[in-house]
């Protein structure tokens, strides 16, 4: 392979509309891709694999022998471990010398699937640049590899709907898509509050080892409830979905994932023209959605800045990866 050989790729956001965390417990959930994308360029370049971003570290550089360490298990950094998985699950460490280049319009942390939408993105690139034919499917299943690194146990909900875009249907590894015939007015909310979300699926581990019979109580009803969802999705029916969501919401606070100190948003949220809103993601932190009565955004957008949070106007999108 020739050195300055080049290939990139894109690949969206999401928003986990009904049923994060259940879903790791077998319910069903309902993710939608949105129009912020991750763009990454691979390039041959040097040796090892240097990771040059704006959105991430400045850059970092792997050596053969931390891509070794990586490959087997350890963790040499954190924060970008899971980027050098997306480039190791295509090549072997001494076949790496590569420069990866990372430039996203998704927020870190917040809860819209920026990780799994830059190993997505990765994985493709390092798949166009290496000439290997491939499919969604195998980019999807590389992914969820790097998703493993970056939270633990998920549920490969995040890098299925980046790598197909559109809404998904998602209960214990299989997908269905949904077809609408119109845009769901929504509003997304960064609250601006660090989160983790492999803290955040340890924690709710832990309460549901501790107390199962009361946890999987929750989640049989947060499965229900998505179910509801996806129905009045279907049906064109955005009062309902919104009541739906604001119960989704009591759930996710109930097995510990709220938000905290969001009291004066939440109080300025109910006053405003909206149908409901929730938590998106893996909670104690991250970002919110608020769905919003008869695409009614300016006036809300202008409030919430004022709170001192971001405020993304966003779009389905039924593009994936590319």
């Amino acid at each position: 392979m020739k050195f300055g050989i080049m290939a990139d790729a894109s690949a969206p956001a999401k928003i986990i509309f009904s049923g994060e965390h259940s879903v790791v417990y077998g319910q069903p959930a309902l993710a939608i891709a949105i129009d912020l994308r991750c763009h990454v360029k691979i390039t041959k370049d040097g040796e090892g694999l240097l990771i040059t971003s704006k959105n991430y570290i400045q850059k970092y550089y792997y050596s053969t022998a931390k891509l070794e360490n990586v490959l087997s298990g350890k963790t040499i950094n954190s924060k970008l471990d899971n980027i050098a998985m997306a480039v190791l699950t295509v090549f072997k460490p001494n076949e790496i010398s590569h420069k990866l280049e990372i430039n996203s319009e998704i927020p870190i942390g917040a809860g819209l699937g920026s990780s799994a939408a830059v190993a997505v993105a990765t994985v493709t690139a390092a798949l166009k640049i290496k000439g290997e034919k491939y499919d969604s499917k195998t980019i999807s299943d590389k992914a969820f590899i790097c998703e493993k690194i970056a939270h633990g146990n998920p549920s490969g909900i995040d890098n299925l709907i980046s790598t197909y875009g559109g809404i998904v249907r998602f209960q214990n590894g299989n997908m269905t898509k949904l077809e609408l015939e119109y845009e769901i007015p929504i509003i997304i909310i960064d609250t601006k509050i660090p989160k983790e979300t492999k803290k955040m699926v340890e924690l709710v581990k832990k309460n549901w080892k501790s107390n199962p019979e009361r946890y999987n109580d929750i989640f049989n009803k947060m499965g229900t409830l998505t179910s509801k969802i996806e129905k009045e999705l279907l049906n064109n029916n955005l009062e309902n979905i919104g009541n739906l969501m604001l119960e989704n919401q009591k759930f996710l606070e109930k097995i510990g994932v709220g938000i905290p100190n969001i009291e004066k948003l939440m109080s300025n949220l109910s006053k405003l023209n909206t149908f409901g809103y929730k938590i998106t993601g893996a909670g104690g932190g991250g970002a919110m959605i608020v769905l919003m009565k008869n695409g009614d955004t300016k006036e809300a957008i202008k409030i919430v800045e004022t709170l001192g949070y971001d405020v993304y106007e966003t779009k389905i999108t039924n593009l994936g990866v590319n």
